[in-house]
């Protein structure tokens, strides 16, 4: 399963870059096909979008992450399609309390979601405190990058 990282000019994703020290202010799935990726997006909630869409900023990347079961990641990603975005979560990782909607996400916790149920748990904390940084940490392979600063 790929994981693709993203950043945009606008001031929305300057706050979050600056607020969670991260090169990375959004983050979602690449689905089989790599034409499309799944997201939270803060304006649409869960949403499949073309990949030319998601990169048009000119800064991502993708990392390679090996999941177990790929089939039941994707089917984790599709079932969350048209849920709301976690505006809450979100400000529940300003103030380190757990303030998720199961029915919300937002992008980083949608990600860690869909990976645990691939069987990848990489990470030793709660999915509603993961950012696009925490995922961006871990050891696994650059597979495209443009616009890399670090």
């Amino acid at each position: 399963m790929k994981v693709i990282f993203s950043t945009g000019p606008h001031l929305g994703s300057w706050f979050l870059r600056t607020v969670l020290f991260s090169e990375w202010s959004h983050c979602g799935v690449v689905m089989e096909d790599g034409e499309t990726v799944i997201e939270a997006s803060s304006k649409y909630g869960v949403v499949e979008t073309p990949i030319e869409k998601f990169t048009r900023y000119g800064r991502w990347a993708i990392l390679d992450c090996p999941v177990l079961d790929a089939a039941a990641a994707y089917a984790a990603a599709r079932a969350e399609l048209g849920k709301g975005y976690d505006w809450f979560g979100l400000l529940g990782l300003a103030v380190t309390k757990q303030l998720q909607d199961d029915d919300n996400w937002f992008c980083s916790e949608l990600v860690q979601h869909v990976k645990n149920a691939g069987g990848l748990h990489d990470l030793r904390y709660d999915q509603w405190r993961v950012t696009p940084r925490d995922l961006w940490n871990l050891p696994y392979e650059v597979v495209f990058a443009q616009g890399l600063v670090t």
